[in-house]
């Protein structure tokens, strides 16, 4: 009867899932931080994006800007020419060179052996 009990908390003991140890709780950590600056700079670049899109001279509010996006047919012609024909395609374009001088820099790291970029 004993040799039983033993072998079922055995059995018990090896199907329980191990407890968490410090370098998971602190790899979990590191996740957390990393998917909260990712989100963080994600929801900053939509935001200066729509703030890029809503400054100018011609001071066209967020509202009128949001209904020529999804609505061009109901906005104002003028509008939709500031909006479609000289805002979006600098700021598509700004994001572009952005993104071209990010990728450069990071070639350039990788072929200069920068040990501080690696």
């Amino acid at each position: 009867m004993i040799h039983s009990e033993t072998a079922e908390t055995a059995a018990k003991a090896s199907s329980a899932t191990p407890p968490e140890t410090a370098s998971a709780a602190s790899y979990r950590a590191l996740m957390r931080r990393r998917l909260l600056w990712l989100v963080s700079g994600i929801a900053a670049f939509v935001a200066l994006d729509i703030a890029d899109l809503v400054t100018g001279p011609s001071m066209i509010g967020m509202g009128e800007v949001a209904q020529t996006h999804f609505a061009p047919a109901g906005a104002n012609s003028m509008t939709r020419v500031i909006v479609f024909d000289i805002r979006l395609p600098v700021t598509c374009m700004a994001i572009l060179v952005g993104i071209g001088l990010g990728m450069a820099g990071v070639h350039m790291q990788t072929i200069l052996g920068n040990p501080l970029a690696c």
